[in-house]
């Protein structure tokens, strides 16, 4: 696979295929292709085919005690708030919870600014 880092004269391209992409008009400004993140061109001999960012996520998995609602939130608060400045420092672009709990999906979304991303796909690597 040939591969190039995504330059200022790339823009130009990229806003032009945002254009023809529903999903990403209107939405996805180019720079966000040459912003954060490793970002890169994969060519066909010398023409770019697609434009990559790749980003780092910190996927969360926890598990509660049943016995102390009010407790797990008390701590859930300062895990998260911990969590994200950790995070941040770290580089990474993202935090997910994958949670089916509206309770838990409520309290990170109105405490600490955490939304529903309905449109992902995932595979596990290990």
């Amino acid at each position: 696979m040939n591969t190039r880092p995504t330059t200022p004269s790339d823009l130009e391209t990229i806003a032009e295929w945002i254009e023809h992409e529903p999903d990403h008009k209107g939405r996805i400004n180019p720079e966000f292709f040459q912003s954060q993140g490793e970002c890169f061109a994969v060519l066909d001999e010398k023409t770019p085919v697609m434009f990559v960012r790749l980003d780092r996520i910190c996927r969360v998995h926890v598990e509660f005690t049943p016995d102390n609602r009010r407790k797990v939130a008390k701590h859930l608060d300062e895990f998260t708030q911990e969590i994200k400045a950790s995070a941040k420092f770290g580089g990474f672009a993202q935090i997910i919870f994958e949670s089916t709990s509206e309770s838990l999906i409520q309290f990170l979304a109105q405490h600490h600014g955490f939304r529903k991303s309905p449109n992902e796909v995932v595979v596990d690597l290990c």
